[in-house]
């Protein structure tokens, strides 16, 4: 998602981003953003943003460079205890990863990491836990989610064990 502050005058936008290799993604809009759908992940691309008059247009180029993270791939779960270890390869276009594991009864555990690796402190015992790890950097952040990993906790110990 590209978004800018509107412009007197402009009737439409048209949003262009371009890689040095000369891919293209581009978008029209009337409103003050615009969603490129097209763009590659871990491409670097330049942005720029047309604002287009009854009788002329003008061009912003925006500042820096715009990359989509790439979706991490070869995700692997250990478990041990309360803690869940989460592993998986390293993807272009990634400044950060969050990995989340929730189970069916809305339990939620999550980590941040900036490495290829995770641990997810606290899980519950007798759960199962769909994990996934999402790649973010400075502009994307939660559009690149990796497929569902399940990780099935241990059973929980039995309660008040007595002898009679």
């Amino acid at each position: 998602m590209v978004d800018w502050y509107t412009s007197d005058g402009a009737l439409m936008y048209e949003v262009m981003a371009t890689t040095a290799s000369g891919h293209n993604d581009t978008c029209e809009t009337s409103t003050a953003n615009c969603d490129l759908a097209g763009l590659l992940c871990g491409q670097s691309y330049s942005v720029s943003v047309k604002a287009v008059g009854q009788t002329c247009n003008s061009i912003a180029h925006m500042t820096g460079r715009l990359v989509t993270p790439c979706i991490p791939k070869h995700i692997t779960t250990q478990y041990s205890l309360t803690i869940g270890q989460v592993l998986w390869d390293t993807a272009p276009g990634v400044d950060y990863y969050t990995v989340e594991g929730v189970t069916q009864q809305g339990l939620m555990v999550s980590c941040t990491s900036n490495e290829t690796y995770c641990a997810l402190y606290n899980m519950v015992c007798g759960q199962i836990y769909s994990i996934n790890v999402t790649a973010n950097n400075h502009v994307c952040q939660g559009l690149s989610t990796s497929t569902e990993m399940v990780t099935i906790t241990t059973p929980c110990p039995p309660n008040d064990v007595q002898a009679s």
